[in-house]
């Protein structure tokens, strides 16, 4: 308080009388103890303001910025500038990244790609970091569509199309996908990954947002289970869906056929729930939690079991208006023999009535659990086509309108067999809509008819 120079204090005081040959004594200011601003350019929040205090200085005021260069959290400046010397006491201001600036809109409101992972021969995983683009993983949906099974292990069964391998795949972060599955045999497998980002801006009428996303260790016998408490970011059950990420399952190469389907729903207090059949496997299993929060979007969901072909199940739904506006996705759980040797298809035949239909030759019981994702801004078109892939491991589906933009459109395709009932699991192909025209097909064996119900989505 007193300036460099100045008489701080005296002694004797002012005022007291004293001798002509007492000394007085004084003291003098040296100016305020000045101390150094740290550098905290670059440090995280939190590191930046622990710095601060360490330092004997206060943290003053905290405010953000976009920036194209430094990431999110990250001190962009501070003020003072560092080293600058500054009073006891003093705040050191931070200016603090929230990072990249929202690009302006593009014009849709959501990106879609595929990428094909190839585990090779060996290994149990592949993690790839190229031949993507870098997604925003809170905004961004990863499912499988499909494993192609280079070579087999078995060597009779030329006429079957057993899943001898399951995977996962996990969106690790923006720039990073893995595929896992469960051993390191010896044979090639690519999984087909299907990613749907949201793109759009905040609180937009489209917005799609992904709450949780994690994986369930499954023990041997564990026919259900459900995640730890409700997922406190949701702000409304009722337009949640859980999508599956597939399953790495060691009793797929074994004579259990124990594939590892998993259910998934969410109940009305948010807390997700998984089911399985009769399996008896160890497995893993990946969930993404997605809330379509935007006002234009609307989910139904439900239980049913299907009835064979060429018969059905028919479910009563709450009017769509038009089912070109609506997507069905569906997970399911078997208890057949410890396996799923059936395919199966779901569509809506009308604005209020889904389809849920199995092949005719299966045994054992099946649980579909449906979800009807309604948008009046999508497009979507869905049919038949049978017989495909008998003789040959590669085909298309075609006869639908072509889309608009492939950027912001996928085929998701649902199916069944011809096979009989002692048959391995038969679900297995493969499917991208590879042109504004075609959904391009692959599977890793031929010798039995499929015949599919298919969904071209062209999102807003």
């Amino acid at each position: 308080t007193v300036p460099n120079g100045q008489v701080i204090s005296q002694s004797p005081a002012a005022g007291t009388p004293v001798s002509t040959t007492t000394p007085v004594n004084f003291v003098l200011s040296l100016g305020p103890l000045l101390i150094p601003v740290p550098d905290v350019g670059g440090l995280t929040q939190s590191l930046a303001e622990a710095a601060i205090t360490s330092a004997l200085l206060p943290v003053g005021a905290i405010t953000t910025a976009n920036s194209d260069t430094v990431p999110n959290g990250q001190v962009i400046s501070q003020s003072p500038a560092a080293g600058t010397p500054v009073p006891l006491g003093s705040e050191v201001n931070l200016l603090v990244s929230s990072g990249g600036s929202q690009p302006p809109p593009s014009g849709s409101d959501f990106r879609t790609q595929v990428i094909k992972l190839t585990i090779p021969a060996g290994s149990n995983s592949v993690t790839v970091t190229t031949g993507f683009e870098p997604v925003e993983p809170t905004r961004t949906v990863a499912l499988i569509s499909g494993i192609t099974q280079h070579a087999l292990g078995w060597t009779a069964e030329t006429t079957q199309d057993p899943a001898e391998i399951s995977a996962r795949v996990s969106l690790v972060n923006g720039t990073t996908l893995t595929a896992t599955r469960a051993s390191s045999v010896n044979q090639t497998d690519t999984v087909w990954v299907l990613l749907i980002e949201y793109t759009g801006l905040p609180g937009g009428p489209n917005e799609m947002l992904v709450r949780d996303r994690r994986t369930h260790a499954w023990m041997a016998g564990q026919s259900s289970t459900t995640f730890n408490g409700p997922i406190s970011s949701i702000s409304n059950p009722n337009k949640v869906v859980v999508f599956g990420g597939g399953t790495e399952n060691p009793n797929t190469r074994k004579n259990q056929y124990d594939r590892g389907d998993v259910r998934a729903w969410i109940d009305e207090t948010g807390v997700v729930n998984l089911a399985r059949g009769d399996g008896n496997g160890a497995i893993v299993s990946s969930h993404q939690v997605v809330e379509f929060v935007g006002s234009n979007w609307n989910v139904q969901t439900g239980d049913a079991t299907p009835s064979p072909d060429p018969g059905s199940t028919d479910v009563l739904i709450s009017d769509v208006t038009d089912v070109n506006t609506a997507w069905v996705y569906f997970t399911w759980s078997t208890n057949s023999a410890n396996l799923d040797e059936r395919g199966h298809r779901v569509w809506l035949t009308s604005p209020t009535n889904l389809r849920v239909q199995e092949e005719a030759n299966g045994t054992g019981n099946k649980t579909i659990r449906w979800h009807v994702i309604h948008n009046p801004t999508i497009q979507v078109q869905s049919g038949a086509a049978n017989n495909q892939l008998t003789t040959t491991t590669t085909g298309t589906i075609t006869g639908f309108s072509a889309v608009a933009d492939l950027d912001r459109a996928f085929a998701w395709v649902s199916g069944l067999t011809d096979g009989g009932g002692n048959a391995h699991p038969r679900d297995m192909w493969q499917f991208e809509l590879s042109d504004p025209l075609t959904i391009s097909l692959q599977r890793g064996r031929t010798g039995q008819e499929l015949s599919y119900r298919y969904f071209v989505v062209e999102l807003p």
